[in-house]
């Protein structure tokens, strides 16, 4: 049976449907991929890139894309022109300039394949302009031109914008199978001290996504910093309501700017997110994960207040993301949680 988009984890669904029509030549002209941060969407649409202009796409013998063709070879390392990446920057949102850009280049034939691709990365920060803007491209592109959407909320999207689109969904994975994908990806570290409880800890707060679960574990591995063990005290005193405890271990954050802190709340994020389904269901969630003053804590604590505190997160990582000053948006979020 043909390998298709082997690189991505899972997703057999779309690896089947995708493929197959690009196979036949009948793809969409036009793709939202949704999913959560480490899901897939990026090495998804890269393949699918490659795929469409793959000189061995037709040939069941290889691969899908084959990896060995130049085509498909400079696509997957990167370096083609024909796949242009739009994303906002620096910017809150993705405003209509970078639409008419798109616009400009649309009808330009591709440099060296038979395919033009545009991944439109966090398509749900696109400005109502802009997405207006995008539907004239959508509409009647060139025959060469594929266009992805990556977004984490595709509701976000007008309905007219995903009318003109096929959505492919990425799949979240059991904690079995985040586990898998792990130990897969992580021989070099087999041995290393602290492996299984990095391994478990990476799991249980990875969400499903694979992506994430990869980048928690990697984090921990390498002691590049100490955001996510130092995150679960943050959370713990956000769900208590300990004002001057969350205070005084979100400190060391705010000097590091934007990105820590957004690596901060996101770790917070998927610490609460845990707390909940320990809350909920005890055996779905490793015992090892929460400590025993953890457990003791969140005995006493209402799971509607777990459930608002999550949300709470959410928001200040939303608000820090369209360049709310970090301080700002963390204050906000404890002073919100005190009891």
């Amino acid at each position: 049976m043909r390998e298709i988009f082997k690189q991505l984890f899972g997703n057999e669904r779309i690896k089947s449907t995708l493929g197959e029509s690009i196979e036949r030549g009948t793809a969409s002209h036009a793709y939202i991929i949704e999913g959560p941060k480490g899901s897939g969407k990026h090495t998804l649409a890269t393949l699918a890139a490659a795929a469409l202009s793959c000189e061995n796409r037709s040939d069941a013998g290889f691969a899908l894309p084959c990896g060995v063709c130049p085509v498909c070879g400079r696509i997957l390392k990167g370096i083609s022109a024909d796949v242009i990446t739009v994303s906002k920057e620096d910017k809150a949102s993705i405003g209509i300039g970078k639409i008419r850009s798109i616009r400009e280049d649309l009808y330009v034939t591709p440099n060296d394949s038979d395919n033009k691709v545009y991944v439109i990365e966090e398509a749900d920060l696109m400005t109502p302009q802009a997405q207006n803007g995008l539907l004239i491209s959508l509409e009647e592109p060139p025959a060469f031109v594929t266009f992805f959407l990556l977004t984490e909320n595709s509701e976000a999207l007008l309905e007219t914008v995903k009318s003109r689109s096929v959505t492919l969904r990425m799949e979240l994975f059991s904690p079995e199978k985040i586990k898998e994908f792990l130990v897969g990806h992580s021989s070099s570290a087999i041995s290393g001290p602290g492996y299984n409880e990095r391994l478990i800890r990476a799991v249980d707060l990875s969400n499903g996504s694979p992506g994430e679960a990869k980048r928690i574990f990697l984090e921990r591995e390498n002691n590049e910093n100490d955001v996510v063990e130092n995150s679960r005290s943050l959370a713990a005193h956000l769900i208590s309501g300990k004002t001057s405890d969350a205070l005084e271990s979100v400190a060391p954050f705010l000097s590091g700017g934007i990105e820590t802190s957004r690596k901060m709340l996101t770790a917070v994020s998927s610490y609460v997110a845990a707390m909940i389904r320990y809350k909920k269901a005890p055996a779905t969630v490793n015992s090892n994960l929460l400590t025993s003053e953890e457990k003791e804590t969140l005995r006493s604590v209402s799971l509607k207040r777990m459930i608002s505190v999550f949300d709470m997160t959410v928001e200040a990582l939303e608000l820090v993301s369209s360049n709310v000053t970090p301080k700002t948006a963390v204050y906000d979020l404890i002073f919100k949680c005190r009891k």
